[in-house]
C-alpha cells in the first residue's frame, strides 16, 4: 500500500492484493524446484544406464583379451550391432587378431616344415655315424670322435623333436600334459649325460635329492629346458 496526502487534510491509501502474486511466486519456485529435482534424477539415471552399458562393453573386450592372453587366439570381440564407436573398435581389434593369428600360423608352419626337412638328413647322418662307429674297432681316436659326433647328432634330433612337439602344443594350447615326470630322476639323467664334460672342466655335478617332485609335463621338453640352463 502507498499513502497520499490530499487537499483538505485528507489521506488516500492506494494498495492492491498481493496474495495472487505470492501464490504465483510460490508456484513458480515449486515448479523450478521440482524441475531441477527431476532433471537431476533423470541425469543420474541416464548416466548410470550409459555408464553401465559402456562398462559392459569394456568388460566384454577385457574378457576376450584375457582369453587371448591365455592362448586362445580364436576368440573375437562380439559386435553389438549398434555400429557405434565400440563396434568400430571391436572390428579393428578383430581384424588385428585375424592378422596376428595368420602370421603365427605361418610361423608355426614354417618352423614345422624346417624341423621336418632337417630331421630327415640328420637321421641319415646319425645312421651313417652309427655304421662308422661299429666299423672302427681298431682306431680308438676315430671311434671316440665318432661317438662324440653320434651324441651330438642325437642331441640335434632331440632338439628338432622338441621343436615339432612345441609346434603341436602351440597349435592345441588347451591340451594338458598327462605324463608324470620325476624331477629327481630327470636331474640324475642330466648328471649322467653331462658328468664327463663337467669332469673335463674340473666341475662336480650332484643331485642331493633322493625323493623328487613328480609333476605333469613332457619329459623330453623338460630335459631340453634343463639342458639349456
Amino acid at each position: 500500500a502507498r499513502p497520499f496526502l490530499l487537499r483538505g487534510g485528507f489521506h488516500l491509501l492506494v494498495g492492491r492484493d498481493t496474495e495472487t502474486l505470492r501464490v504465483a511466486k510460490t508456484r513458480i519456485i515449486q515448479s523450478l524446484s521440482w524441475g531441477l529435482v527431476l532433471t537431476l534424477v533423470l541425469g543420474i539415471a541416464g548416466g548410470v544406464v550409459i555408464s553401465g552399458r559402456m562398462l559392459r562393453r569394456l568388460d566384454a573386450i577385457n574378457d576376450t583379451s584375457q582369453h587371448i592372453m591365455d592362448g586362445d587366439l580364436s576368440q573375437r570381440v562380439l559386435l553389438s550391432g549398434d555400429n557405434d564407436e565400440f563396434d568400430q573398435l571391436a572390428r579393428n581389434l578383430n581384424r588385428m587378431l585375424d592378422k596376428i593369428e595368420t602370421l603365427l600360423d605361418d610361423i608355426h608352419r614354417v618352423s614345422d616344415n624346417i624341423a621336418h626337412d632337417m630331421k630327415t638328413p640328420l637321421a641319415r647322418l646319425r645312421a651313417r655315424l652309427e655304421t662308422l662307429v661299429q666299423s672302427s674297432h681298431e682306431d680308438l681316436t676315430s671311434r671316440h670322435d665318432l661317438d662324440v659326433a653320434l651324441r651330438e647328432s642325437d642331441q640335434l634330433l632331440t632338439m628338432f623333436n622338441v621343436v615339432l612337439r612345441i609346434a603341436r602344443i602351440e597349435a592345441s594350447p588347451h591340451i594338458q600334459p598327462t605324463e608324470h615326470v620325476n624331477l629327481a630322476i630327470l636331474a640324475r639323467d642330466l648328471i649322467d649325460l653331462y658328468e664327463p664334460l663337467a669332469t673335463e672342466k674340473s666341475l662336480t655335478l650332484s643331485c642331493p635329492t633322493n625323493q623328487g617332485v613328480v609333476i605333469a609335463g613332457d619329459r623330453d621338453m623338460l630335459f631340453q629346458a634343463f639342458s639349456n640352463l
